[in-house]
């Protein structure tokens, strides 16, 4: 156990490696990859709570431009818990956005949380349900379907700039260059018009896909097949579905995925409107 007073800091890089670590041990699997995009989203609003040198607990409060915001990896060890560290860590991570003019903010969080999230303005919008696919070797590699690289990475900026509230400068490209990482986009032709875009990195128990976009099932589908193509057979596929897209539902059905989870997406400041029927993974449930 720690000595001294509770205090409160930003997070630095390194502190980051070790709160997800804490998040893939409760099971959240987090890609084994992830600390580099998440840190530079908006490095201010990453915050350490802490008992003299121990680090016991964690929040996020991530600004994507100016207006938009997402609370995230908002935990405590469980030595510590019941004591109001967290909702210290919370109230100072939401001080820092209402001071900064934020308008909406979400999150997804556990159903356990459902009333604490209320209490502090917030209201659900959906379930993201995570599903879990196992790779069985008969997925197909389809001719619209290509691998990302650097030079596409523009062009899928602009795609998923649709699904984004806001901007978040350089993101992508953080995004797609996660290290145990593959993406893939859905074109007619090479270099062509895209309409779906999908990326996968590795996790805890195989691969996390997010996010996975697409402007039709057929799109989703072949674009999921492709993606499974890089991974090892009889590994496991994890997606985070909308379940208002009922068409991503049904997919999920009908391929055989297990239900192993769900999480509440939640805002304050009103429910944005999205494309939610092309969202078939959302990106991440920890920065949105």
């Amino acid at each position: 156990m720690g000595d001294g007073e509770f205090h409160i800091e930003t997070m630095n890089r390194e502190e980051l490696e070790t709160v997800l670590h804490w998040a893939r041990h409760e099971g959240w699997q987090t890609g084994l990859n992830d600390a580099d995009a998440f840190y530079h989203i908006d490095p201010e609003g990453l915050f350490i709570g802490k008992i003299g040198d121990e680090l016991i607990g964690s929040v996020g409060g991530l600004v994507y431009d100016k207006l938009y915001a997402f609370m995230g990896l908002y935990m405590v060890k469980e030595a510590w818990r019941g004591k109001r560290y967290g909702k210290a860590l919370w109230d100072a991570a939401m001080m820092r956005l209402d001071g900064m003019g934020v308008k909406i903010v979400g999150l997804d969080g556990v159903h356990e949380m459902l009333l604490q999230y209320e209490a502090e303005g917030f209201r659900p919008a959906y379930d993201h349900v995570r599903w879990r696919y196992e790779v069985n070797g008969s997925e197909k590699l389809l001719p619209t379907v290509f691998n990302a690289s650097e030079k596409d990475w523009n062009a899928i900026a602009a795609y998923e700039s649709q699904y984004e509230l806001e901007l978040r400068q350089g993101f992508t490209a953080r995004w797609l260059n996660i290290p145990a990482s593959w993406s893939m986009y859905w074109a007619d032709h090479q270099h062509g018009e895209i309409k779906g875009y999908g990326a996968v990195r590795e996790c805890p128990g195989g691969y996390r896909v997010g996010p996975l976009y697409a402007h039709d099932v057929t799109v989703a589908t072949e674009l999921f097949e492709g993606l499974c193509t890089q991974a090892n057979s009889g590994g496991h596929m994890f997606l985070d579905v909308p379940d208002v897209n009922k068409v991503a539902i049904r997919v999920a059905e009908n391929r055989g995925m297990e239900k192993v989870g769900s999480f509440m997406r939640m805002y304050r400041g009103g429910i944005p409107s999205v494309a939610i029927d092309q969202i078939f993974s959302v990106r991440s449930v920890e920065v949105g």
